[in-house]
């Protein structure tokens, strides 16, 4: 009995030990957004649906930027899917405005802390 609890606890011992966190060292300065330019496009493939699968090319394409936002033409293709919607974003992937199925898609804004 005592060799199996001696047993157990090197194992728990072991097992608790692989949890240990190491310090990996110093991380190093985030990285900057991508500057997006008039022209730059990306292409995605998606697919949705849990019964019957729909599947669709997504094309985002920067139409404008300036100091004010980016806007971008997001425009879908699909055997049963078709449209095109335009997005205005604050910064890279920051959407303020724009269309998601029909739906309207705003940023949230959090208040700021009651000031005292």
């Amino acid at each position: 009995m005592r060799a199996v609890l001696v047993s157990f606890v090197a194992a728990a011992l072991v097992a608790l030990s692989g949890c240990a966190t190491m310090d990996g060292g110093a991380s190093g300065p985030p990285a900057a957004a991508p500057a997006m330019k008039v022209g730059d496009q990306w292409t995605y493939r998606a697919r949705d649906g849990f019964r019957v699968g729909v599947e669709w090319t997504e094309t985002h394409e920067v139409v404008a930027a300036g100091p004010d936002g980016i806007s971008v033409r997001v425009t879908l293709d699909g055997p049963t899917v078709s449209g095109s919607r335009i997005e205005t974003w604050t910064a890279p992937g920051a959407v303020t405005f724009g269309t998601r199925r029909g739906r309207k898609t705003v940023s949230v804004v959090r208040p700021s802390a009651p000031q005292a």
